[in-house]
């Protein structure tokens, strides 16, 4: 569990490294993104993945924009991590185009 934890953070971390929202669509499609890749860790608690992204995604928005462009984010993140999370709960499919939604996630360069 730590040890994942740890793992997942850095996976994270170097994820999001060079990446940039332009959008709140941007937004939308990394935290997706995110929550498919820690949801393959099984030894993590709901709680624990959800706040790996927040804080991960909180990070790189104060990172990139200056308070006021970050909190026009910041306040949809959590919202919509709650949402994915009862959507998910209830079976239903996100992302119906696509199969390999992650792996597109993690192909694309610099761009979210």
């Amino acid at each position: 569990m730590i040890d994942d934890k740890i793992k997942v953070n850095r996976s994270i971390k170097t994820f999001l490294k060079d990446k940039k929202i332009n959008s709140i669509s941007d937004l939308f499609k990394l935290i997706r993104c995110l929550m498919e890749f820690v949801e393959r860790f099984k030894s993590l608690t709901g709680e624990e993945k959800k706040n790996l992204i927040y804080d991960n995604v909180i990070d790189l928005l104060f990172r990139n924009y200056t308070i006021e462009e970050a909190s026009q984010y910041i306040v949809m993140v959590n919202p919509y991590i709650e949402n994915l999370i009862i959507l998910s709960k209830s079976k239903i499919l996100l992302n119906l185009k696509k199969k390999n939604f992650l792996k597109d996630c993690f192909k694309t360069k610099n761009r979210v």
